[in-house]
């Protein structure tokens, strides 16, 4: 949040996110351990640390039986992708991801998939092509209606450094204010039949900075994205 005793611009808050695969196996006692790191931002210092919590699971039988029983992110079947309850810092947002086959039914434009944390909030779109579509020449198409799309709701957005690009990848930066505290970055890509756009918005902060370029690096470790680089300056 921005809080009214700090200074102009000046972002505080808490992220954390979860280390190695969540929830270990249990001990001979029931209990299951989760070792998070968090970070907090202060006005004038970030701290950083590690804590585990305990949990008793032993009435679920075993640690595969709990997961089971608390399905946790986004399944899209159709595009063979799913989406974890936390990407990097930041987490599932279900009250904004959107189906918009059965919201709107319009299935052409897929599904919109929210994640957000303090000062970052990102939309994973998910929607089908047809025919060749995925050649480098329809991805192009997709992206220059997806720039023109963001410049039009900011109008005065700046590019932040130029477009990367790479086989079946684009991502581009901007500033979006004119005080140079926001940005947005635009990516987007090709799989299973499906284009994948990431518009992903952040108040800039070298801390916040690395937990959005976190945010793209994770979405390649799911397979998701191809490798990015961080804006330049």
């Amino acid at each position: 949040m921005l809080r009214a005793n700090a200074p102009d611009n000046v972002l505080t808050g808490t992220y954390w996110r979860t280390l190695g695969d969540g929830l270990g196996p249990t001990d001979v006692e029931g209990l299951a351990k989760y070792v998070v790191e968090r970070k907090t931002l202060g006005v004038e210092k970030v701290a950083t640390q590690k804590a585990a919590y305990y949990f008793d699971i032993s009435s679920f039988g075993s640690r595969e039986t709990w997961f089971e029983s608390h399905p946790v992110g986004y399944n899209l079947a159709q595009a063979s992708l799913f989406f974890p309850r936390e990407i990097g810092w930041l987490k599932y947002d279900p009250n904004h991801t959107v189906d918009y086959s059965t919201k709107y039914d319009r299935p052409d434009l897929g599904v919109g998939i929210a994640y957000s944390a303090t000062g970052v909030e990102a939309t994973i779109y998910v929607y089908p092509g047809s025919g060749n579509q995925g050649t480098e020449e329809k991805l192009n198409r997709e992206w220059l209606k997806a720039v023109n799309d963001l410049t039009s709701q900011n109008p005065s957005a700046l590019k932040l450094g130029e477009r990367r690009e790479k086989s079946n990848f684009l991502l581009q930066f901007w500033i979006t204010d004119d005080t140079g505290w926001k940005a947005t970055s635009l990516a987007m890509s090709w799989k299973n039949g499906h284009f994948i756009k990431v518009r992903l918005t952040w108040h800039r902060d070298p801390t916040v900075d690395e937990i959005a370029m976190n945010f793209l690096s994770e979405l390649h470790e799911l397979d998701v994205l191809d490798p990015i680089v961080r804006p330049r300056n």
